[in-house]
């Protein structure tokens, strides 16, 4: 799964590199990289979503729990009275 995830990240920084010197050759190269990288390792592709996926959805739910099990705290300071 690590090596799907670095090769995926270096064809992306490809494909940002030919965006940004607005080479359309070499951008369609690496879009066609990525998607024949994709399609090679479909079962790791389709693995990785689902756990980020899970990933958000566990952190959402801890959040939430968080923000109801603990109430928000109030500043309590003392008044000075004038003498």
């Amino acid at each position: 799964m690590a090596e799907y995830i670095l090769e995926t990240d270096r064809i992306s920084a490809k494909l940002l590199q030919a965006f940004e010197a607005r080479d359309n050759a070499a951008a369609h190269r690496a879009a066609d990289e990525l998607e024949a990288h994709n399609k090679a390792n479909k079962r790791l592709a389709k693995d990785l979503a689902q756990y980020e996926k899970d990933a958000e959805r566990r952190e959402t739910m801890a959040s939430a729990s968080d923000s109801e099990a603990k109430p928000a705290k109030r500043a309590t300071r003392t008044r000075k009275t004038p003498k």
